[in-house]
Parts: structure tokens; sequence; C-alpha cells
């Protein structure tokens, strides 16, 4: 049996109870959704997002939860699973129930391995963000069945997961979406295996690589002409490499001051830093002055070649 609708509330528009929805916590919605069939049909479709770790279940399994949130929410486009112990049931109940879902957080879900990962990539091809963050037992091959699918991944979180070089050369499937990637904890990798993951990802603006023991910092030597990195992204990098010598940073447009304060700060052992002065010259038609004080490496013909540049 329905229940009685509260006083003064008959009163009110759809519009009206979605914009009062919008303000409650999920637990909340689920009980205002099961009113009445108005109420229903009204506090479904502002449900776009859905946390299942701030919700309780009281000792329902998950696979039935979320049969019954995919129920009265079938347009979810986000769905955080983060931390929920989430296992193979559950990924295949998700796959058959969340069509729409564009991000999906999975992070601390270490039962989950590459046949699971293989079937979220097939039901969701349209996935853009998918943190896997601690699936430790997915690994290069269920990366790579993943990615067979999912060609619109711009974010994707991979630390502590199973991934080696090998692994980071499927990500060439999305290099022209991919713009953010963690893969901190990958002990595996190397910096042959950044290098090529730099040269095919041009996009790429911020990746993590904390706790990767083997990448030494070579590997990000050359990041120029990489056009979407940003301070942040830079920042992080530096910061990851401190026994960095070279770095090549022409034509990375994005980039500030706010980089090279990163740089002094945590690379002691820098010895070339390029910062495409004659591409900036060219690029800054509105420049009027460059202090380049101290940079004993920029030769006189350089300078000669940046003046007739700003001259022009």
């Amino acid at each position: 049996m329905e229940a009685d609708i509260p006083a003064g509330f008959s009163r009110l528009d759809v519009d009206t109870l979605a914009h009062v929805a919008s303000f409650l916590p999920c637990s909340e919605v689920l009980g205002l959704d099961c009113v009445c069939r108005e109420w229903a049909c009204a506090f479904r479709p502002p449900r776009l997002s859905l946390h299942i770790t701030r919700v309780s279940l009281r000792g329902t399994p998950l696979s039935s939860a979320l049969r019954a949130f995919a129920r009265r929410f079938p347009a979810l486009s986000t769905l955080s699973l983060r931390g929920s112990d989430a296992c193979g049931r559950d990924v295949g109940v998700l796959c058959t129930s969340f069509r729409s879902l564009i991000s999906l957080d999975l992070s601390g879900c270490d039962a989950l391995q590459d046949a699971h990962v293989a079937a979220i990539g097939a039901a969701l091809p349209q996935l853009q963000m998918l943190s896997l963050s601690g699936c430790r037992d997915v690994s290069d091959a269920g990366l790579a069945a993943l990615l067979a699918h999912c060609r619109s991944l711009s974010s994707l979180l991979l630390g502590w997961c199973d991934i080696s070089d090998f692994g980071l050369l499927s990500l060439s499937s999305i290099s022209t979406s991919l713009t953010s990637l963690d893969l901190s904890g990958c002990a595996m990798l190397t910096d042959r295996g950044v290098a090529a993951l730099m040269r095919r990802c041009p996009r790429l603006a911020s990746l993590q690589l904390e706790g990767c023991r083997k990448v030494s910092g070579w590997a990000l030597a050359t990041v120029a002409y990489c056009k979407q990195l940003t301070d942040a992204g830079l920042s992080t990098l530096v910061a990851a490499c401190p026994q960095l010598s070279t770095l090549d940073l022409n034509n990375c447009t994005l980039l500030t001051q706010t980089t090279l304060e990163a740089i002094a700060a945590h690379c002691p052992r820098l010895q070339s830093l390029d910062l495409g002065l004659l591409e900036l010259a060219a690029a800054c038609h509105g420049l009027r002055s460059l202090n380049i004080r101290y940079c004993s490496d920029v030769s006189a013909e350089a300078v000669e070649r940046i003046k007739d540049l700003l001259q022009k």
C-alpha cells in the first residue's frame, strides 16, 4: 500500500520535487521514491550519480542492492563502488543493469580479476572514467581486453595494478582521448615503458608515477610538444623523479612559472632544461620583455634569433 503524501507536498510540481531531491542524500531519496508512483517518477530522473559506499546496505548483498538501485535509477551515469568489496557476481549485475554509465569507480575492490575487467569493457564501451586502483589481480591482459572496447576513456586509474611496460602498449588505442593516467605503485614499469607512453599519448595532461621504483626519470626527459601538459601534471611528474637530469619542455604552451618552481624544488640534479625560447618568442607576439639572466647555455645565436622574432 502506498503511503499518504505529507500535507502540503501534493501541491508541489514535478520540477520542484526534483529540485528538492538534488539536496538530499541517496538514502533519503530511496525512501521518498517509495512514497507513491508520482514521487517515484519525480525522484528518479535527477539521480545521475550514486556512491554505494555512502549508503548503508544493512547486510543486503551488494548484487541485490545494485538490482534495486538499477530499477529506481535507470539513467545512472556515475557509480562508485569504492572499497565495497565488489566481486565478479556484482560486476555481472552492474554490467547488465547500468548501461548508461560513463564513470565507474571500483578502486579497492581487490577481488576483481582480468575476466571481470574484460566484461566491463564489453558491456560499457562508452566509459569515460574508470578507477581500478588497488585491484592487484588486474594485469596487462585485463587492460588490453578493456581497451579493446572502451575507446573514449579520458581518465584511467590503475594504481597498484599488475601492469607492466607491455600493458602500456594497449593504451595506444585511447591515445586521442586519454588525458589523466594514474600508474602509482605499478612496480614493474620501467623508463622504457613510460617513455613509449609519453610518445604515444600526446594529450596526456596528468600522469601519476608515485611508487614506480624502476622509473628513474630519463623517460620524462622529453615531453616536448605535449600541448595538453599542465603545471599540475608536470609538477607531479618531477616530484616523482628527483633524479631527473635532462628535461625538454619545447612547445608545452600551458606551462607557467609554477612549473619552474616545481622543477627547482624537486630536481636538484637537473643539468639540462630546454624551455623552447625560440618557440616562445614566435608564439607570443605581444612579448616585450624576456629575462634570460644566468641562462649560460643560451647561445648568442639564439639570442639574436629571439630578437629578430620579437621585432617582427
